[in-house]
C-alpha cells in the first residue's frame, strides 16, 4: 500500500513539473521583443532652421574645385557648384536625422570656436577653404590655406565626401552659361577688369604677384585712386578664374569684368 501511495505521489509531481514547464514556455514566448527608442532627436539643433555650417571652397593658380556648400540645422543642404566640378550649379538634398546628429555632435565636439580666425595668411597661390559655424546665436569663421590643424583638415575632408557625392542630390538651378563663366568661345572678349582697391597703396607693385596672367595697371577710373581698370591675358586665365581670385584678395573690395558694350545704331 505504501508503495502505490508513493508511485501516486511521485506521478503527480511529474504531471506539475511538465505543466509548470509549458506554462514559462507560453509567458517567455508572449513577451515583446525590447523596443530601442530612437535618441537621434537628442542631439539634433533645436529652434528654427538656420545656416549651421557654411563651406566655400575657392580657387588657385590650377583647376581646383570651386563650390560652396550651406548645411542647415532641419538637414537641408544646398550645394553651388561654380568650376571645376562635376556638379555645376545649385543641387539640393537633405540629411537623415542620423546623418545630421552625427554632425552635429561632431561639430559640437570639436569646439570651433577655439581655433584661430585664419591659417595661411596672405598665400596666393593655395585654394582658400572658408568655414563659417553658428550656434546658439554665435559665429565663426575660420579661413584655412596653410597649417590649419589636423581636426580642421579632417573637418574639412568630412565635408568634401559629403559635397561631391553623387547620391540624393537635386538640380534646381542650372549654371548660367555667360561669357564669364568660361565660356570657350565668348571669354576672349574680355580682357579687362575693374578693381576697388581698399586703401591708397603701389598697384603697379601689387599687380606683379599677378605677373603670370599679365595682369597689368592701364588707368585709374576714379579722381581719388581707388578704383583702377586692369588688362590681363585671356589666354592664360578665364575672365571669372581672375574675378575670383581678385575677390579672395584681402587688398580688393570689388572686382568685375570691363564689359565693353557696342553702340546702339
Amino acid at each position: 500500500m505504501k508503495i502505490i501511495y508513493a508511485i501516486a505521489i511521485l506521478g503527480a509531481l511529474i504531471l506539475i513539473g511538465c505543466k509548470t514547464k509549458k506554462n514559462n514556455t507560453t509567458v517567455t514566448d508572449t513577451i515583446p521583443p525590447k523596443q530601442v527608442r530612437d535618441t537621434s532627436n537628442d542631439v539634433l539643433p533645436s529652434g528654427k532652421p538656420y545656416a549651421m555650417l557654411e563651406y566655400g571652397k575657392g580657387m588657385c593658380f590650377g583647376k581646383c574645385p570651386v563650390y560652396n556648400l550651406t548645411i542647415h540645422s532641419d538637414g537641408n543642404m544646398e550645394y553651388f557648384g561654380k568650376m571645376h566640378v562635376d556638379k555645376l550649379g545649385t543641387y539640393k538634398k537633405r540629411l537623415s536625422k542620423g546623418e545630421l546628429a552625427n554632425l552635429y555632435t561632431s561639430l559640437k565636439a570639436m569646439n570651433l570656436f577655439q581655433y584661430e580666425n585664419e591659417y595661411g595668411g596672405r598665400v596666393m597661390d593655395i585654394s582658400k577653404q572658408e568655414i563659417t559655424y553658428r550656434e546658439a546665436g554665435k559665429e565663426k569663421k575660420i579661413v584655412c590655406k596653410l597649417g590649419y590643424p589636423d581636426e580642421l583638415i579632417a573637418l574639412i575632408t568630412k565635408i568634401d565626401k559629403m559635397a561631391n557625392s553623387t547620391d540624393g542630390w537635386q538640380l534646381t538651378k542650372p549654371l548660367p552659361n555667360r561669357p564669364e563663366n568660361n565660356n570657350p568661345v565668348d571669354r576672349t572678349k574680355y580682357d579687362e577688369v575693374i578693381v576697388h582697391i581698399n586703401k591708397d597703396f603701389d598697384i603697379k607693385k601689387w599687380a606683379n604677384d599677378y605677373e603670370q596672367y599679365d595682369l597689368s595697371v592701364k588707368k585709374p577710373v576714379s579722381p581719388n585712386g581707388f578704383i583702377w581698370l586692369l588688362g590681363f591675358n585671356p589666354d592664360k586665365v578665364g575672365g571669372k578664374e581672375l574675378i575670383q581670385l581678385l575677390r579672395d584678395d584681402p587688398d580688393i573690395l570689388k572686382a568685375d569684368l570691363n564689359k565693353k558694350v557696342s553702340p546702339r545704331n
